[in-house]
């Protein structure tokens, strides 16, 4: 049907069938929207670190959905975790380790010095340095 008609259609309909379809189209629009947003975000992204969209839907494919640090559930935004020197792209993380990472400037010292320092303290009894 083209516009017109579709109008000249809708025009016809009771007020509850109209808000009907105009709820399931609001829905579909959205739906739609969603779509495209995820799909533009790993292009983006892609371009960003030098790598295929396949490579970034393999990543959270393998990923299953949880960060590759605590395996947390990951949210709907994408953390890429990458080598800020080369961009090499590692794994995906939730907010909070990736976050992590980059209060300790993604250097391994630090971090075992942090891990050290947690142990000497006895946070978290079950942590083993």
């Amino acid at each position: 049907m083209t516009e017109q008609i579709q109008r000249q259609w809708a025009k016809n309909l009771p007020e509850d069938e109209k808000a009907a379809l105009l709820l399931a189209r609001h829905e579909r629009d959205r739906e739609n929207a969603r779509k495209y947003a995820q799909k533009n975000k790993i292009r983006t992204a892609a371009r960003k670190y030098g790598v295929t969209e396949q490579f970034l839907l393999d990543l959270i494919t393998e990923s299953d959905g949880k960060c590759a640090i605590c395996e947390g559930k990951l949210g709907e935004k994408l953390y890429i975790d990458h080598d800020h020197v080369t961009n090499k792209v590692r794994k995906l993380l939730c907010s909070n380790c990736n976050n992590g990472l980059g209060q300790f400037k993604d250097s391994r010292y630090l971090l075992k010095k942090a891990a050290n320092y947690l142990a000497e303290h006895d946070a978290n009894s079950f942590f083993d340095a």
